[in-house]
């Protein structure tokens, strides 16, 4: 028999029908008509929701806040990872800033022939005066005339997060300043 999203049918037992409203099972002990369980459905409602196999459908609260307090944990343990890994590309990104600057001064060099190093720019060397993302400004001091110094200096932002490399120095000998090589 069916109505509008109301499905009822009598199984095998004589003793036990179902009803199936929108959805939602209700079984009705000894009714041979709608209008019959339709009178007796609310009587018999079941506490909780079951599907067809008589199993409880839906999550308690006290199961969804297990889940939530699991999802906080795990968020909490992968932010400070993620935290870690940007400082690292931060790092990493400096640091490639001036090997390729050094590699540039160097080419310098050779194609001027000279015994010095001239007195170039940042600029000349790399296309602008910080890294491509602007987490570190670039530097190029000379100490004597046949050596320099390549630095890059955090912005404020990178800073707050990094504290060990607000600096990062090569020299001309590849001589690599800070902790900050290390990895």
């Amino acid at each position: 028999m069916m109505t509008k999203g109301i499905t009822y049918y009598m199984p095998p037992q004589k003793n036990l029908s179902i009803l199936r409203f929108f959805g939602k099972y209700f079984y009705l002990k000894n009714s041979t008509s709608l209008k019959d369980m339709l009178a007796q459905s609310e009587k018999t409602l079941p506490k909780e929701p079951l599907n067809n196999f008589g199993v409880q459908l839906g999550f308690t609260l006290i199961e969804l806040m297990i889940v939530c307090v699991i999802i906080v944990i795990i968020s909490s343990i992968g932010y400070g990872s993620y935290q870690h890994h940007i400082i690292k590309i931060h790092r990493l990104e400096a640091q490639t800033a001036l090997l390729e600057m050094a590699a540039e001064m160097e080419i310098q060099r050779a194609v001027l022939s000279a015994s010095e190093y001239t007195q170039l720019k940042v600029t000349d060397v790399y296309p602008k005066e910080s890294t491509p993302q602007g987490w570190y400004m670039l530097s190029i001091s000379y100490p004597t005339a046949d050596a320099y110094q390549l630095s890059a200096t955090a912005n404020p932002e990178v800073e707050k997060l990094d504290k060990v490399c607000a600096e990062i120095s090569l020299t001309q000998t590849g001589e690599k300043r800070g902790e900050c090589w290390r990895g």
